[in-house]
């Protein structure tokens, strides 16, 4: 587990380099590309090295939905994948794509759950977990369901432990 945080602490490391030349660029340019505040950006990143620094645990919840954000607003590219690129990094997407809608895209905040669950029990990860197991739920077992954050975890019905 130690490496985890080794690979969170060296990729923030990166990130901040990247950063700095960012706003290097920015000063010295006219162009307006959209961005949000630079010193907004400036405050997310410090409370970021800051957070990361301290984390006891390698999949901190409140990082990786700020992290995403912040390099969204810098119109950087990243991805999320877990160790099998299946079930955990579908619940982690359809999360990503539901707090998208809700804050780009006007989609109410009181429907943001039912559209997280219809997107993992109808959506295209559900056929995504098709094609990796041949059967159309997700492969969580009882004590990955009990184990997983509430935000990760599978609509009833979906997957695992849950199928009714």
């Amino acid at each position: 587990r130690h490496y985890k945080k080794k690979i969170n602490k060296e990729n923030m490391e990166l990130f901040v380099n990247y950063f700095q030349s960012f706003k290097q660029w920015k000063a010295g340019t006219k162009e307006s590309i959209g961005f949000v505040d630079i010193v907004d950006l400036d405050t997310e990143v410090g409370f970021l090295v800051k957070e990361i620094g301290k984390s006891k645990r390698e999949k901190n919840l409140e990082i990786l939905p700020r992290i995403a954000d912040l390099v969204r607003s810098l119109h950087g590219g990243r991805l999320t994948s877990c160790k099998s690129a299946k079930d955990r990094t579908s619940m982690s997407a359809t999360w990503e794509e539901v707090r998208i809608l809700t804050k780009s895209h006007s989609l109410p905040a009181n429907v943001a759950r039912d559209a997280l669950s219809v997107m993992r029990s109808a959506g295209v990860r559900r056929e995504n977990a098709y094609k990796n197991i041949l059967k159309n739920r997700f492969a969580f077992n009882a004590l990955q369901l009990k184990l997983i954050p509430e935000i990760y975890r599978t609509p009833k019905g979906s997957g695992g432990a849950q199928v009714t």
